[in-house]
């Protein structure tokens, strides 16, 4: 059972490069940085970079994690990203199951 109260986050960046998504996938579980990372794609984004209209292939991630660990994986990713600004943005879920929770602060 889940008695430290901590919170179920999910966060979600985007790789150009499938290999990209699949080496931050394993390393951010494998480190303990997420209890899962799923990898979906490919995907198309359109976007605004350096006042220039740009579009592109992508490959989302989404991390699953305690929130006590949002800082360290938003500074790791920030670190082995290949971007030179990656996507990083966290939200807390509303509801979790309560088993599923305790295999993600166990993980």
């Amino acid at each position: 059972m889940n008695d430290n109260k901590d919170t179920l986050m999910l966060a979600w960046t985007t790789c150009e490069m499938g290999e990209d998504a699949t080496r931050l996938a394993e390393h951010a579980v494998e480190h303990n940085l997420a209890a899962c990372v799923q990898v979906s794609g490919p995907i198309m984004s359109f976007y605004r970079w350096k006042g220039k209209l740009e579009s592109g292939t992508e490959y989302r991630l989404l991390f699953k994690f305690p929130e006590s660990l949002r800082e360290a994986l938003h500074a790791w990713l920030k670190k082995n990203h290949p971007y030179e600004t990656p996507q990083f943005y966290a939200l807390k879920a509303d509801h979790v199951d309560e088993a599923y929770m305790d295999w993600v602060i166990g993980e």
